[in-house]
């Protein structure tokens, strides 16, 4: 890089998405959050991203960090009791990309980045095939509070400390910044985020 060039760029950028292309495939949002990770990796900044890791993922392409950590959320549907969950982190890169992926017995079980499949649908018929996981909000959540516990022990997985920007995508991550703020304190004081919608209006189920 030559000598001025790169300067005012971000110490670290990480995306917190649910695709990512050649990996976790449904619209177009893998591409922009692929495309957008490896373009600021061209440009001399350390990028990374962060999704759950689907059951359908290749369990030998990535390797086991020594990090791990236990999520709290609701065990059913509606206003239920907290349960338990732990969250493993797996690595592997893409173009310079590091993307981090977030293990739970949740996130193993699907077999589809959003719907159920038909293996799904013969194993349960209430899982009809094409039909939103009934989890997809705890999902969400786990994502998300998950991306900010890695954040925290950034420094174990060889970074020189926290990201300074959280770059959320869509809806499945749009409640990050908001956990920060009420958060930022200790590691994550000078992490900021921000939100980029990609698919907004009618028939892009948004409403999350």
């Amino acid at each position: 890089m030559a000598a001025g060039e790169g300067e005012g760029l971000p110490r670290g950028v990480w995306h917190v998405a649910r695709e990512f292309a050649g990996l976790a495939e449904a619209g177009g949002l893998k591409d922009a959050v692929a495309g957008l990770a490896a373009a600021q990796v061209r440009a001399g900044i350390r990028a990374a991203a962060v999704l759950p890791r689907y059951g359908f993922l290749s369990p030998l392409e990535a390797e086991r960090l020594p990090v791990e950590f236990t999520l709290a959320l609701p065990a059913g549907n509606e206003a239920s009791a907290l349960a338990p969950e732990l969250v493993e982190v797996y690595r592997l890169r893409r173009e310079g990309v590091e993307v981090f992926l977030l293990d739970s017995a949740r996130t193993r079980a699907k077999r589809d980045v959003y719907t159920y499949t038909a293996a799904d649908e013969l194993e349960n018929a209430y899982q009809k095939k094409g039909t939103g996981h009934w989890d997809a909000h705890h999902l969400n959540l786990s994502l998300q509070r998950g991306a900010l516990e890695l954040a925290r022990r950034a420094r174990r997985l060889g970074w020189p400390g926290p990201p300074e920007i959280l770059h959320c995508h869509d809806g499945h991550a749009a409640f990050l910044p908001a956990i920060l703020r009420l958060q930022a304190r200790g590691r994550l004081r000078r992490t900021r985020a921000l939100l980029t919608l990609h698919n907004a209006g009618g028939g892009y189920h948004q409403e999350i």
